[in-house]
């Protein structure tokens, strides 16, 4: 699956650096590079940095006093402007490190003294029972019967070794001397403590690890134990028998299935953990802990773009939302790349997506980004980066439930960007939609109208100054998805119509999006695939391509 992933990326990257056909592309790039006022040469030149004249003394550590000739100056690091030449002894001085001196010829315009102290250490050994304990002094970790050189000063001893209680102890090292300590640590009481579940609900048919839940508990010492999982009438419907103890961390993976894999009805489920001392199940010495899950398969945390500033495909939004508390960040990029004017060029708009779930049936959704390949330098300063930002706030009004239905949602945005174009369908201004779909099995069937209020106008011609005022426009986004869980292929498209006050039409260019979304086995990470096309004919048109990474929570 890695490698046709790879390929795939490749291929997709390959078309976007040699697919285009008309003006489009150029006057995309020409509009935005003529918004930013790059076709002239009416920069303003900075004058340049006048050259240091002085002594430049830095130290490592920073803040060590700094005397000249007895005379005290300040700390590290430290510009002195106003010196005479002169031959002068210079003395560092910083607690816990040997004084540094140097005798400093400075006849120079600019002289940089770059001193590294030297740390006034002691010595430590410790022998410990059992020796294979873990051992940590400060931020060191020792082994038993090992010397180490440490700076002097007074730290925390920290002994631990499963079976046994753990030691507290602090502990001085003074100047070149040796510092030696014995420890013997007392067996523990056997334990069970620190029962956690992962999740207190959750979907097992989520895709990865989004369907499963670790369960996790503590012991003191060596021991067996078993997991039982009850559900609400006390049967046995799952179990886990645990290796012998061997460290303090214990914990398994459940499923939300039977023994032989069949799936559970919703509801709640008890898991009953039971762990004895030593290698023998007494249960007069079973200690026991229990913590509650449930299984709700109104869960549905799925991967979704976040392209045009609200989830869903690349183009159009969806009307599902996140669970309380369940989390999405992504980042996607799309690149075309081309020959033009006698020099390579390339547009990569990229993005950073949040995407989280509110409760009571709402979602958030913050997108940013810039557009990589349009930055322009003028004496080594960025003079224009194209932008973009939005959040949008979505509530389910209609739930689809199961594998066949019908859902939808109220979507309300804000956008802004810094460029007249619309490349990813997401144009400044305050808008509203009501993302709907139908739900067919593992196929989605979405569509998406939206009303934009902006200020300003959109525009690719390069001829023509962007207008402002009222404008008030609609999308119409159309998307067909494939859900397989671990697999997500979709394709969508955008439609956006003329300014209303200008009649009414389809405005060009329009956009279409190709995409697929892979869950990495046994993580909550997903790679992401996209391949985009922004035309206004059949004669002019570029396609953009490229990938991403996300990550559920």
């Amino acid at each position: 699956m890695k490698n046709i992933i790879n390929i795939i990326l490749i291929i997709l990257i390959f078309i976007s650096c040699s697919t285009s056909k008309g003006s489009l592309y150029r006057d995309t790039v020409e509009v935005e590079k003529k918004e930013a006022g790059l076709e002239s040469d009416d920069y303003e030149s900075e004058e340049p940095e006048p050259q240091k004249t002085g002594l430049e003394i830095q130290s490592d550590p920073d803040d060590a006093d700094v005397y000249l000739d007895g005379r005290y100056m300040g700390i590290t690091p430290i510009f002195l402007s106003d010196l005479g030449p002169g031959k002068y002894r210079l003395i560092l001085k910083k607690q816990g490190y040997y004084n540094y001196t140097d005798w400093i010829d400075f006849y120079e315009d600019y002289l940089l003294i770059e001193a590294d102290l030297k740390p006034i250490t002691g010595f430590f050994i410790i022998e410990t029972h059992p020796k294979d304990a873990q051992i940590e002094i400060g931020s060191e970790s020792l082994s038993s019967g090992s010397t180490a050189e440490i700076p002097v000063g007074s730290y925390s001893l920290y002994v631990r070794a499963f079976g046994y209680k753990d030691h507290y102890a602090t502990v001085h090292i003074n100047e070149n001397e040796l510092t030696s300590a014995t420890v013997a640590l007392k067996e523990a009481e056997f334990s069970l403590s620190g029962l956690h579940v992962s999740r207190r609900a959750f979907n097992p048919l989520n895709a990865g690890l989004l369907g499963r839940i670790n369960v996790s508990f503590q012991v003191t010492s060596q021991g067996t134990g078993r997991a039982s999982i009850m559900n609400e009438q006390n049967e046995e419907v799952s179990s886990y028998t645990f290796s012998p103890f061997q460290t303090w961390d214990q914990g398994f993976v459940w499923s939300g299935r039977t023994r032989s894999g069949l799936s559970l009805p919703d509801g709640l489920y008890t898991i009953l953990i039971e762990a004895f001392p030593g290698d023998t199940h007494v249960d007069g010495r079973a200690l026991r802990d229990e913590i509650s899950v449930r299984i709700d398969s109104s869960i549905l945390i799925t991967f979704r773009s976040l392209w045009s500033g609200s989830s869903g495909l690349l183009y159009a939004a969806s009307p599902e939302v996140l669970p309380p508390h369940a989390v999405q960040l992504s980042s996607l990029f799309l690149a075309h790349a081309e020959w033009l004017d006698d020099k390579y060029s390339f547009r990569v708009p990229w993005n950073i997506g949040l995407r989280t779930g509110l409760g009571s049936n709402l979602e958030l959704d913050t997108l940013a980004g810039v557009i990589v390949g349009l930055f322009e330098y003028k004496e080594d300063k960025v003079v224009f980066i194209p932008f973009f930002a939005s959040t949008s706030l979505k509530a389910c009004l209609i739930r689809a439930r199961g594998n066949f239905g019908f859902g939808s949602a109220a979507l309300v945005k804000l956008t802004y960007q810094n460029v007249h174009t619309d490349t990813m369908a997401n144009f400044t201004g305050f808008s509203a939609g009501l993302p709907s779909g139908l739900r067919l099995g593992p196929v989605g069937i979405l569509l998406s109208p939206e009303i934009v209020i902006s200020y300003t106008d959109i525009t690719y011609d390069p001829e023509a100054d962007p207008e402002t005022g009222f404008f008030l426009w609609s999308y119409v986004r159309t998307g067909l998805i494939l859900d397989m869980g671990t697999l997500t292929l979709g394709v969508s498209t955008s439609f956006r119509s003329k300014p209303f006050n200008r009649g009414f039409g389809l405005d060009t260019p329009l956009q279409a999006g190709l995409e697929a979304n892979w869950m990495i086995p046994n993580t909550q990470l997903f790679l992401s695939l996209g391949l985009a096309i922004e035309f206004s004919s059949a004669s002019d048109f570029y396609i953009l391509s490229g990938g991403g990474l996300g990550l559920l929570q």
